[in-house]
């Protein structure tokens, strides 16, 4: 911890001196003046003891991102591991998680969760980028607010709405084949009617590896009804994914081409479909007092036919989901001398039915939480923030090597402070407790006799936030400390019968800490910097790995960003992302050579012709050759060289 200290220090000064950037353009640290990811309901980040980066509907579409991954990519604390390069399959990982980051990271879409109860990550790709209008980034752990999973990290997917008019169609053309169409159309039906509903379909060869096709269709529909104490929503999505696995590679035939597909794993493949229905209510109960539900529905199928090395399978098998996710929640505002409490009371209800032939496993989940927050505003410009949750789990468990039902309960409280110095300048601090349970194929390969703990930890972090109308900067300095992390261990005993090696086990301590930077400059009215620095320091306490550090967690990373408004109708946007070396995946033993660092270039041109927009996106300008995921196992998904995507976009409302 105290060259952690020195080291903030240093990252401390050089700020003073040094203009250090955010991603993406000058907007990406301006926190707008409510967020909903603090409180699960409207509030003002003045009253936050977080660290919160919003991104903005301005900054997506500046960057020219295709998909969610593009735009989380070098955000400061964020690390991404992405198998194909095109966001299909690939996790987002906040301080100094690796192959666990899925499960220690939680993503939301509007506030429901889009983790699954297996160990399969988010599917990030499900969300059109032409229907979000902004991304809340919380750094750090919630596990008051948000329960399982909420530990490193909340990334908070937030769509447009349904009022007001809209009309876009957009067509696409790039780099591997890819061809896609986006069509967005919306109005109000009258004063309390609304409505949205958007269109994406898209193809490619994705780096034109062997067996790595993608046919993706996305269909979304959102209606709104406005009353005079409140509103009621209802949305609907339909997403089918087809998708060819081409698998991993060894460094010699990455050698010899890096585009190939090896021979076992030319006819590997996934085909998913998801079906999601979700209605919700904000009702005004009086001055004080008002209620928030949701209630999600969300189906998901695949069929999977992946094959390992010297192994090849030649039947599909499938996987299915069903869950039922329940949030009401109570919100009080009441005025006092120095401000006003704000009270949030609520209670998250999952029900997941799910099988897979692959594991010949089966899982009926229960997960119930209650929770409850205050902030007090003990003087005007001082506020308080605590809260509690309980949650319990229970999982009636059918598998091949474990049977019968487990279950486990946790308690977590928050406490946390926010002093506003002037209107510039916020200091802030807190301590956050949290957990995961195990997923369903975590409990089901284990060692014999073994039955896994849930993870439990205790997060302090403290910051500075400093901002006027032409700069602005955060500072964080934080600490994780975890009590049985759940992970695979390649050298644990592995479940009788088992056709490879390895277990998912609990942990010994580990202690995740670091440092993350994050400045914007505006240089001008035409020109902004913006960039982020993040350390992270990720290792074991005890154990046999005592003292090593947490394999696949780069130790360094950033990111610098150039946007050029050259004139009103053309702009430009440059960024570099720096990923520092580290142990490969799996490598907890810290006795193989380290993954080499890398920086890698991006760069979108747009230009702006009455109702039109062209966009010139060039990812890995300098034609890197890089692998964004590696194991220890000597597998390699080697990253795309330089492509580009030509986007043209119609707004006709």
């Amino acid at each position: 911890m105290k060259n952690l200290l020195s080291l903030s220090v240093l990252v401390s000064a050089t700020s003073i001196s040094l203009p250090v950037y955010s991603a993406l353009d000058a907007d990406a640290t301006e926190i707008p003046a409510v967020v909903v990811s603090a409180a699960r309901t409207e509030q003002s980040t003045l009253t936050t003891p977080a660290s919160i980066t919003v991104i903005t509907r301005k900054q997506i579409e500046a960057s020219g991102a295709r998909h969610i991954v593009e735009v989380l990519r070098g955000q400061g604390g964020v690390q991404i591991n992405d198998l194909y390069g095109d966001g299909s399959r690939a996790s987002v990982g906040m301080r100094g998680f690796s192959e666990t980051a899925h499960s220690n990271t939680l993503v939301l879409v509007d506030g429901r969760r889009l983790n699954n109860i297996d160990i399969s990550g988010p599917d990030l790709n499900s969300i059109s980028l032409k229907d979000v209008e902004r991304i809340e980034i919380v750094q750090g752990s919630a596990g008051v607010l948000f329960g399982d999973q909420a530990v490193g990290g909340v990334i908070n997917i937030i769509t447009s709405g349904s009022r007001g008019q809209v009309g876009l169609i957009e067509v696409a053309a790039g780099s591997y084949d890819t061809a896609s169409l986006r069509a967005v159309f919306g109005d109000d039906v009258t004063k309390s009617l609304h409505y949205r509903v958007s269109a994406e379909l898209r193809e490619s060869d994705n780096y034109r590896r062997d067996n790595n096709e993608i046919e993706y269709t996305n269909l979304f529909a959102k209606t709104g009804y406005d009353y005079s104490t409140g509103n009621v929503f209802a949305e609907a999505q339909y997403v089918k994914e087809d998708l060819q696995l081409p698998g991993s590679l060894l460094q010699s035939e990455v050698d010899v081409d890096r585009r190939q597909t090896f021979v076992d794993f030319l006819n590997d493949y996934t085909d998913s479909e998801t079906d999601m229905v979700r209605i919700g209510i904000a009702h005004n109960m009086s001055d004080n007092w008002s209620f928030e539900a949701e209630s999600t529905y969300r189906d998901v199928e695949r069929e999977i036919q992946q094959s390992f090395r010297g192994f090849v399978i030649s039947t599909p098998s499938l996987i299915t989901s069903k869950q039922v996710e329940i949030t009401p929640r109570f919100i009080a505002v009441y005025p006092v001398e120095h401000g006003e409490i704000q009270l949030t009371a609520g209670i998250d209800f999952i029900d997941t039915d799910y099988e897979s032939e692959i594991t010949a496993s089966a899982d009926e989940q229960l997960m119930l939480a209650e929770y409850v927050q205050v902030i007090v505003p003990l003087q005007a410009r001082l506020n308080l923030t605590a809260g509690f949750r309980h949650a319990e789990v229970e999982d009636d468990v059918m598998s091949t090597f474990t049977n019968g039902k487990q279950s486990t309960d946790v308690d977590v409280a928050e406490l946390g402070i926010v002093y506003s110095v002037d209107k510039n300048l916020k200091l802030f601090g807190r301590v956050d407790q949290n957990f995961r349970f195990a997923k369903v194929d975590e409990l089901t390969y284990v060692s014999p006799g073994t039955q896994l703990k849930a993870q439990t930890g205790d997060s302090v972090e403290a910051g500075i936030e400093y901002s006027n109308n032409k700069s602005s900067s955060r500072l964080v300095v934080y600490k994780l400390s975890l009590e049985d992390e759940i992970a695979f261990d390649p050298s644990a005993t592995q479940p009788a019968g088992a056709f490879f090696p390895g277990a998912n086990v609990n942990f010994d301590p580990t202690t995740h800490q670091g440092v993350i930077l994050e400045s914007r400059y505006d240089l001008g009215q035409k020109i902004s910097l913006s960039g982020n620095y993040t350390y992270t320091d990720a290792t074991f306490d005890s154990g046999v790995f005592s003292g090593n550090r947490i394999s696949g967690v780069a130790e360094n990373s950033a990111r610098l960003d150039m946007n050029y408004a050259i004139s009103d109708a053309v702009n430009a946007n440059l960024g570099a992302i720096y990923i520092g070396s580290h142990y490969l995946s799996g490598d907890n033993a810290n006795v193989q050579s380290k993954v080499s660092g890398y920086s890698v270039l991006d760069m979108n041109l747009a230009y702006t012709f009455m109702d039109w927009q062209f966009n010139l996106r060039v990812n890995n300008l300098t034609n890197r050759k890089y692998a964004e995921s590696a194991n220890s196992f000597g597998s390699i998904f080697p990253s795309p060289e330089r492509n580009f995507l030509l986007t043209a976009a119609w707004d006709f409302r």
